[in-house]
């Protein structure tokens, strides 16, 4: 019986073939790879909260004022947990840009408490963060619950 290193050296070490075998391997394999990675960046999980109402935009607040002017949250070990799938139920059309402008100086003073007597409701749909990535597959089909 023959063993490996007999076989090899009939037949010959690297030649054309196993070139040839290789590249075309390659060539498969290679966009084989950037596929199965590619779902690392393009479905992970943003961060995310409910979408304001669409009355808010004319106060021209920033995502985290929005954020915290909407969302219940929870403090936890120091710091703020909000809420992913529920919101404040208020009547955005009746506020006024005095209202707004209260909270905005509570807000920057930081004395700040949410009210304990709104009513939560369930989000239409939601805001993600964008400091890592500015969009993913989550985000672009709103598949945040």
């Amino acid at each position: 019986m023959k063993t490996f290193d007999g076989i090899l050296d009939e037949i010959g070490g690297m030649g054309r073939y196993q070139i040839l075998a290789i590249f075309l391997l390659a060539l498969i394999e290679i966009p084989s790879a950037f596929h199965n990675i590619n779902y690392v960046y393009i479905g992970a999980k943003q961060d995310h909260f409910c979408a304001p109402s669409a009355e808010l935009s004319a106060f021209n607040l920033t995502k985290d004022e929005l954020k915290n002017y909407t969302i219940p949250y929870e403090v936890k070990d120091g710091t703020r947990e909000y809420m992913k799938c529920g919101q404040f139920r208020r009547n955005y059309s009746s506020i006024g840009k005095n209202d707004v402008q209260l909270w905005l100086d509570e807000y920057i003073k930081e004395n700040y408490t949410q009210p304990d007597d709104l009513p939560i409701e369930e989000c239409s749909g939601w805001l993600y963060a964008t400091s890592i990535y500015q969009t993913t597959i989550i985000s672009e089909v709103s598949i945040s619950k």
